[in-house]
């Protein structure tokens, strides 16, 4: 008897390490407050940034996106405390909602838009061909890729669309990938470059084509010039330049309130501009 007492002690003592391992490795949420927009956080809000804004609690700040791209106005105010529900990015918040102490809802999150004619899995005829698009479905140019489906009309009219509210010029056709669109543009200052939009179709990156990644340049910039030709392109500066093996890497704010991630080789060109949400 003294020996199953043993044994199962024992099994118990296990039994509550895995759970306080568990329990230190994922925070537990109870079910009524499991919600389908994603977790929710709470603070104060700091600072604003156009459509944006830094939240702020006792652990730290994080910067919260309320809006698709553009210079829309933030709907909290500073110095308010406000509850956020959506999904955590890297380094940064995507709110679905923002609730206001009283209940009040600041800010909803519309649905994303349905992508017209794209089938993300099309199925196959027993002989190994496509079926025939459904009827009324949007006819429109193949996308390149083939196997990825059509690039519906409505959805190339927006790309264009896009890339002329930011003053470039496609020079070819998007290609959509599972979880991006990519398309060739020029700017106007006649650079060729690469535009990526994410799947809700907002400016995602832009790189500059041509860019030659074995070139080094005769002389190497410091931080401080980083910084300043980084200002005189036109943003403010949010971090210190962070300098990487073979670029800086600069956090700051193009004039429509939109942080950025640049990437700024070492004779000082921006050859990559990265949104953060």
């Amino acid at each position: 008897m003294k020996a199953k007492s043993k044994q199962a002690k024992l099994l118990g003592t296990a039994v509550a390490g895995c759970a306080i391992l568990a329990s230190a490795a994922m925070a537990q949420v109870a079910i009524d407050q499991i919600r389908p927009e994603g977790i929710s956080i709470k603070g104060t809000v700091a600072d604003i940034f156009g459509d944006k804004f830094v939240l702020e609690d006792k652990s730290g700040r994080i910067l919260v996106q309320t809006g698709p791209v553009g210079p829309q106005a933030s709907p909290v105010k500073s110095g308010e405390t406000v509850t956020v529900i959506g999904v955590p990015g890297d380094r940064t918040f995507d709110a679905r909602k923002v609730l206001r102490e009283n209940g009040e809802i600041a800010f909803d999150a519309p649905p994303p838009p349905p992508r017209p004619g794209i089938d993300p899995s099309p199925r196959r005829l027993i002989d190994g061909s496509a079926p025939p698009p459904p009827p009324g479905a949007p006819s429109g140019p193949r996308d390149p890729a083939g196997d990825r489906g059509l690039m519906a009309i409505q959805d190339r009219d927006n790309v264009l669309r896009i890339l002329k509210d930011a003053g470039l010029t496609a020079i070819g056709e998007p290609v959509r990938h599972p979880k991006h669109i990519e398309i060739p543009a020029r700017t106007g200052a006649g650079k060729n470059v690469i535009v990526s939009l994410d799947r809700f179709g907002r400016l995602d990156e832009i790189e500059d084509a041509d860019r030659d990644r074995e070139r080094r340049p005769a002389q190497t910039i410091g931080p401080a010039d980083a910084e300043r030709f980084a200002r005189e392109a036109g943003y403010s500066i949010r971090e210190a330049p962070e300098q990487r093996k073979h670029h800086y890497k600069i956090l700051a704010a193009n004039a429509k309130g939109e942080i950025l991630e640049l990437h700024m080789d070492f004779a000082g060109n921006i050859y990559k501009q990265v949104w953060v949400r």
